[in-house]
């Protein structure tokens, strides 16, 4: 007969000095067959891939670590830099990790990596904007080429060679610091770029001195463009800033590039024609023409056809009018790196703060998922559509999953071997979650692919069990997958003052994780969060900080004693809902996936329904083969947490709620603040009747380890224009 036997091992990694990711699997779980001495040897053999795993790590980061030192150099530091180096290997380690855990969740084998993106254009000055080509089209035959010198007027040009902005040894630690802070961000075609419009978001990437650096260099450069065109500094407000490296076209071609639609940095353009508000552009330059770089001179393509150029060197600044005059390219990298600070303007009314809020808070480099994240919020233009692609936080896909069409994904040539003798190493203790999955990946090629971690079956429909998905899902599917936490407090907040606040304790198990929150006194609700599989996105499954978020405002401002609840889209976790049975509540849980109803008819304390709001108001048989039940009858509080992903989500949830509340009852509905479909929803309830309050709160998190991280989310509070019944705010 067959035996299950805990397995020693444990997926765990703790950072000493940074919040790293940590992923902590209760268990891993092996078959085995026959008698005590059968268990001895698997034993045995458990121990030989461990050890086998620890020597393939370790010859994978050797290999990393050499190939991160050549690559230093290719990318504007140098082969001593170890902040670089670390992270290269990191970003190379979580790829592998990443690798591995799709292997033992069943993926299919990664396939080939794509062929090349096609050459950029022969054209030694391509376009990319009509307007820019007709305008260099007008220009009579070459007349040769000038230094550039300054121009006063209306469409000014002005070179500052002595620039007291940063002194060239500063503006090459900036462009050092800018190297370290580009790995792991996108390319294409040779160009990398920092967005710097939002400067907290580069940490984590950047340290806080030159954080503090580029803030100051951005004011200045606003002096000085208010300076050269005339204008009051005050009326000049922040367009877009980036740190950018230009490099030859193709030096790192087989790594992280977005490459799929390859542009040429070196096209000719007119800034007001790419970006509407790029009226003012100034740039302060990091490197030095002929040491650091050959190539790349700035040229502008004058109307009288002469090309008018300036050799770039560190610390100088050029300020221009964005406008159809200063018509201008970057000439192609040939050797080395290029870098510059790039500040556009605009003249408004009404500026506003410089620098727009928000970003950091995070390790970009916690998992691959978050990764691939923070390259899209830093590395991409705001303009760019595969930016706001990656960043929809309505989208359950995870953001590599997204990307599988369009990334190149070999960020360095370095691999775990999982196939020959590999040579004991000597060297320091390789990532302890890339051995634990590589021993795992490696006992399943033992075991003919039979390898069940889980001890599980697979299931009767031919999908792969559930291997190490909670996992492997590394974010993919919710807040938890990337928690490098054990022990926090969330606290409701409501324009500085708490609303409510609990505790949150985890616990990480083989099926995904359980969260134990104490909301004081007697009200404690553990839910389980499942793992993301095969047949499933995982979205349902996961405690999101908005069903968090709802909790505590009905903890902190709803009276529930005896009243008629009913949650709308409760999925696994069902929060809201318990919490409110807690405090008294007659409740109704409701969700419009058949699968949910064996978990959540275990909870004690409330009813379960199988409704869908997304489908009129009526179960729309989603699954033939459940069983229908009757709509939710009217109650006297309405929840629902993230469940208005589209537009036709917030129609259907703002005609669900008048049908599934009692007159004098109350709808509360949250999500995260950048859904926008709940805004819409509260609009629609209003045009309906409804006395309707729309407000933003904020979510903070702070756990035991690591700095507290704040969610901003929308609360919409909606009730009948007639008297209240027993629930309002307390």
């Amino acid at each position: 007969s067959f035996l299950l036997a805990a397995a020693s091992t444990r997926l765990a990694f703790a950072a000493k000095q940074h919040n790293y990711f940590r992923i902590i699997a209760d268990s891993l779980w092996i078959k085995i067959s026959g008698n005590g001495q059968a268990l001895d040897a698997c034993k045995g053999e458990s121990r030989a891939a461990q050890m086998s795993a620890t020597d393939r790590c370790k010859a994978f980061e050797h290999a990393a670590r050499q190939e991160a030192a050549l690559q230093a150099v290719q990318d504007g530091t140098d082969a001593s830099d170890a902040g670089y180096i670390e992270r290269f290997v990191r970003v190379a380690t979580l790829q592998e990790r990443h690798r591995a855990a799709q292997t033992l969740a069943g993926a299919a084998a990664p396939a080939p990596l794509p062929p090349p993106p096609p050459p950029p254009p022969t054209s030694e000055r391509p376009f990319y904007e009509a307007r820019a080509e007709a305008a260099y089209a007008k220009r009579p035959p070459t007349r040769g080429e000038e230094p550039l010198v300054d121009v006063r007027g209306e469409s000014y040009r002005r070179v500052l060679r002595d620039c007291p902005i940063l002194a060239r040894s500063q503006a090459q630690a900036l462009a050092r610091a800018a190297a370290r802070g580009m790995v792991g961000a996108f390319r294409n075609n040779g160009s990398t770029t920092l967005g710097c419009a939002a400067p907290e978001a580069l940490q984590g990437r950047l340290d806080d001195e030159s954080i503090a650096t580029i803030r100051r260099c951005v004011v200045e450069l606003r002096r000085l463009a208010a300076e050269s065109a005339g204008v009051d500094e005050r009326r000049l407000a922040l367009s877009g800033a980036f740190l950018a490296r230009l490099q030859p076209p193709g030096a790192s071609s087989r790594r992280r590039a977005l490459e799929s639609k390859p542009r040429c940095y070196w096209n000719v353009h007119v800034d007001e024609y790419n970006v509407e508000t790029y009226e003012h552009t100034t740039l302060l330059y990091l490197s030095d023409h002929g040491s650091d770089f050959t190539g790349g001179r700035f040229v502008f393509y004058d109307g009288d056809g002469v090309d008018r150029y300036l050799e770039p060197s560190a610390g100088t600044v050029i300020c221009f009018r964005g406008d159809a005059t200063n018509l201008h390219a970057v000439e192609k990298v040939s050797s080395g790196c290029r870098f510059a600070l790039t500040a556009l303007f605009h003249a408004t009314s009404d500026p506003g703060p410089l620098f727009e809020a928000g970003g950091g808070g995070g390790d970009p480099y916690a998992s691959w998922d978050a990764l691939l994240r923070s390259a899209a919020e830093t590395s991409l233009m705001a303009q760019d559509q595969r930016r706001r692609d990656l960043l929809d936080d309505a989208s359950s896909t995870p953001v590599a999953a997204r990307l599988a069409t369009d990334l190149r994904g070999d960020w360095c040539d370095a691999r775990v071997a999982y196939d020959g003798e590999v040579v004991s190493a000597t060297g320091p203790a390789p990532d302890a979650v890339l051995v634990d999955l590589v021993a795992a990946a490696l006992r399943t090629d033992d075991d003919g692919g039979a390898f069940d971690v889980f001890g599980e079956e697979s299931s009767d429909d031919g999908a792969p069990p559930r291997l190490l998905t909670y996992a492997a899902a590394g974010g993919a599917h919710g807040p938890s997958g990337t928690l490098s936490w054990r022990r926090a407090r969330y606290t409701l907040s409501d324009g500085g003052e708490e609303v409510a606040s609990c505790e949150c304790e985890v616990t990480f198990t083989r099926d995904g994780a359980q969260k134990r929150l104490v909301f004081g006194g007697d009200i404690t609700v553990v839910v389980d969060e499942l793992a993301a599989t095969a047949s499933n996105s995982g979205t349902g499954h996961a405690l999101w900080p908005g069903a968090v978020a709802l909790t505590l405002f009905v903890v902190g401002r709803e009276t529930l004693t005896r009243a008629r609840v009913v949650e709308l889209g409760c999925g696994a976790c069902a929060l809201p809902g318990r919490a409110a049975a807690a405090l008294g509540g007659r409740v109704t849980l409701t969700d419009g996936a058949p699968a949910l109803l064996p978990v959540l008819r275990k909870l004690d304390g409330v009813e379960v329904c199988l409704y869908n709001f997304a489908g009129g108001g009526t179960f729309d048989g989603l699954d033939a083969s459940a069983e229908p039940s009757e709509p939710p009858a009217p109650a006297d509080l309405v929840l629902g947490a993230e469940i208005a992903y589209r537009a036709a989500d917030a129609e259907a949830l703002a005609a669900c709620i008048p049908l599934r509340l009692a007159p004098g009852g109350t709808a509360v509905l949250c999500s995260d603040e950048k859904r926008a479909p709940l805004k819409l929803c509260g609009e629609l309830l209003r045009k309906r009747g409804f006395v309707v309050e729309d407000s933003v709160l904020a979510l903070t998190v702070t756990p035991d380890v690591d700095a507290a991280a704040t969610h901003r989310v929308r609360v919409v509070r909606a009730r009948w224009g007639s008297s209240s019944s027993g629930v309002g705010a307390s």
